[in-house]
Parts: structure tokens; C-alpha cells; sequence
């Protein structure tokens, strides 16, 4: 299964889903896998990957989909690696490291989310890594850069349409992407601006010293209905847009089950270009959360013919 940009004007593409159903998430690095057919929501800030049960599982898909593709104009020329041989190779010798700042005073983090991370931190480290923390731009800066950008690029790729006709759209969605009108050119700029400066602190500075990250994906395990207002957009827990903004690849995991028994989540976020790495130590997650209440294979109730 592919995630695509949806029409709910989320840029949390591939996480939500992967988040809140104790799935796997993989956001491949930007240009590595072909967005050919997909209906853009933001031509800067999209990305495909496969959202599926394993780890292994998303390696496979991902092998299968990703490389060049000229039809695409983002599309990068270069070989892909095989992203499966050394899934197995566990954690031991690498640096990852941990910002917390990103999440821990973050409005809707819960103390299973937050205690999760920290368990997954020690197991990591009991497993060979070196886990430390590291200190990244504030969330906020990510948000505000990756909202003005989406919200202009999906006003232009709908400007026909909302001006011809509005009254087709889904009222929440409108709301949403009708601000893009009121976003200048010079907001546009400034934004893109931010956005390498953020991509630096990340790559040049955060990963250069590291060779992945571990923060929270999910502040929280999925919301109930009726904590969604009818007629405006409800809580979007999601902590996937700082690295949508920077187009480093990113993959989210199942890392247990709250109270409710509902699944709780951590992201994992590596170089450009380094899904390899990045899945090899999700294996290595999903081996050692095997004991802490994650169904990889929920049962299915099978008819009679």
C-alpha cells in the first residue's frame, strides 16, 4: 500500500496511519521514490512510501518502488541499495541521538508516549548504541515553515478549482487551503529560507555528529471520534513534520500500548539516502518491542464459504 498526499491536507503522509494502528511507516527520502500518479498536495513537501506490518515487509516494498523515474521532476538519478541485506546486523556501534525539546513540553505528549521513548532509549543503548541527547531547532519553527510552504503550494495546485468551484470541497479542507490565498510571495520565500536553515541544523549538524535519530512520532495513541469537531480540523498529535520539511527519510514504529491498549509510537530519522541504516535499526526496534504488547499479526476472523 502506498501513502499518498490525502485530501484531509495533512502532511503527516505516511505517519498517521502507521502511528495510531501499530503499523510500520516508511517516508523515504525525498526524490527517491517516483510521486508519478499520485494527486500532489504539496509539490516540495510529498513523499510515497509504504505503509505495512514489518519492517521487513517496508523494505521489500520500498526496494520495489523506489528509483529514478524522469516523469517525475524531483525524481533523483542514483542506484538503490539492497535494503534488506543487512536488516539483521542489530544497533551495536551506532550514535542516535535523542531530541527531546522536539517533544517533551509538546502540548498532547502522554506520560505512556513519553515513558515508551525513554524505554526504547535504554533498550538501545543496552543493545550496543549510544543514545544521547541532542538539541534541535524548536518544533514550532518546523511547524510554521512546513505549514506557510504547504498551505501555498496546495492553494496553487487548487486555485482553479476553489475559485470556480468552492462549494465542491469538504468544508474543513476549504478552510484549510483557501488561507494559501492570503500567504505573499515574500512569506513563500522566507519560508523556503527556514527551511534550509533547518535542514542544516538537522543534517550538518544533528546527523553529522549521529547516525540517526530517535523521537516521537505519535504524541499519543488515537484520538476518539468525538474529540473531532464536525466543522473544523481536530488534534493532529503527529510530530512528522519537522523531517517532511528537511526530506530526510523517516520511518514510524509500534513501541507498545497505552492504558487503553491502543498503540503508542517512536520515529526514527537517518540521512538522506540512508534507508538502509534506517531499517536496520527499525528491525532492531521491532525486536526489542516484541515483549511490550505489539500485535505484528493481528488475528483475522475468517468466513465459511
Amino acid at each position: 500500500m502506498l501513502a499518498s498526499a490525502p485530501t484531509s491536507a495533512q502532511i503527516a503522509l505516511f505517519s498517521s496511519p502507521a502511528a495510531y494502528c501499530g503499523t510500520v511507516g516508511l517516508k523515504p527520502t525525498y526524490g527517491l521514490v517516483s510521486r508519478r500518479g499520485v494527486f500532489p498536495l504539496s509539490y516540495t513537501l510529498d513523499h510515497c512510501g509504504p505503509l505495512t506490518a514489518s519492517v521487513e515487509d517496508a523494505a521489500i516494498a520500498t526496494q520495489l518502488i523506489a528509483g529514478y523515474d524522469p516523469a517525475d521532476p524531483a525524481s533523483v538519478d542514483r542506484p538503490v541499495p539492497d535494503l534488506r541485506a543487512r536488516l539483521e546486523e542489530g544497533v551495536a556501534g551506532l550514535r542516535i541521538g535523542l531530541p527531546r525539546n522536539l517533544y517533551r513540553k509538546a502540548e498532547g505528549l502522554t506520560p505512556a508516549t513519553s515513558a515508551a521513548l525513554e524505554r526504547l532509549a535504554e533498550a538501545l543503548a543496552a543493545q550496543g548504541a549510544t543514545v544521547e541527547e541532542v538539541t534541535l531547532p524548536d518544533y514550532d519553527l518546523f511547524s510554521a515553515c512546513g505549514r506557510i510552504i504547504m498551505t501555498a503550494e496546495a492553494y496553487a495546485i487548487h486555485e482553479a478549482d476553489l475559485r470556480n468551484r468552492p462549494l465542491d470541497y469538504g468544508a474543513i479542507f476549504l478552510a484549510r487551503v483557501a488561507t494559501g490565498a492570503t500567504i505573499s510571495a515574500a512569506d513563500y520565500i522566507q519560508a523556503q529560507r527556514l527551511r534550509r536553515e533547518l535542514s542544516e541544523a538537522v543534517n550538518r549538524e544533528a546527523l553529522k555528529r549521529h547516525d540517526l535519530l530517535l523521537t516521537a512520532m505519535a504524541l499519543g495513541p488515537a484520538p476518539r471520534f468525538d474529540a473531532y469537531p464536525p466543522d473544523r480540523a481536530g488534534p493532529m498529535n503527529i510530530q512528522s513534520i519537522p523531517f517532511n520539511v528537511t526530506g530526510n527519510p523517516a520511518l514510524s514504529l509500534p513501541v507498545g500500548l497505552s492504558e487503553e491498549g491502543l498503540p503508542l509510537s517512536a520515529q526514527l530519522v537517518a540521512r538522506p539516502f540512508e534507508e538502509a541504516l534506517l531499517l536496520r535499526t527499525g528491525r532492531a526496534v521491532e525486536k526489542i518491542t516484541e515483549g511490550w504488547g505489539v500485535a505484528r499479526t493481528p488475528p483475522l476472523a475468517l468466513e465459511a464459504a
